[in-house]
C-alpha cells in the first residue's frame, strides 16, 4: 500500500503544479493566490477550499476542502483515502512558494 500511496501522492503533486501553472494567474501575494484558488476550485465544481489555520512565517497551514477533490473511502474499514488530494494541495503550495511542501491528514 505504501508504494501505491507514493504514486498517487506524486500524481497529485504533478497535477497541482500544472493546475497552478495553467489556471492560477494571481501569483504576487499569498492572499491573492488563495483567493483565486478558492474561486477556481469552486467554479470548476471541485470543492470549497478553506484555510482553517495558517502561519505564513512558518509556512504551515490547515486546509479543508468541502465537497472534497476526489477522496474515496473504504467502507469496510471506515478509512478515508485522500493521498492524491494531499499531493495536489502540496503541488499547488510548492508551485506558488517555490518551496517543497508536504501534506498529511
Amino acid at each position: 500500500m505504501e508504494a501505491a500511496d507514493r504514486v498517487f501522492y506524486a500524481a497529485g503533486e504533478l497535477a497541482g503544479k500544472h493546475f497552478y501553472e495553467n489556471l492560477i494567474t494571481k501569483r504576487n501575494s499569498f492572499n491573492e493566490f488563495v483567493a483565486e484558488l478558492q474561486d477556481v476550485l469552486r467554479d470548476m465544481g471541485i470543492g470549497i477550499l478553506r484555510i482553517e489555520k495558517g502561519d505564513i512565517e512558518k509556512l504551515t497551514f490547515t486546509l479543508t476542502v468541502a465537497e472534497d477533490l476526489d477522496c474515496s473511502g473504504l467502507p469496510a474499514c471506515d478509512e478515508q483515502i485522500c493521498t492524491y488530494d494531499e499531493g495536489f494541495i502540496s503541488g499547488l503550495l510548492s508551485a506558488h512558494t517555490g518551496r517543497k511542501f508536504s501534506s498529511r491528514r
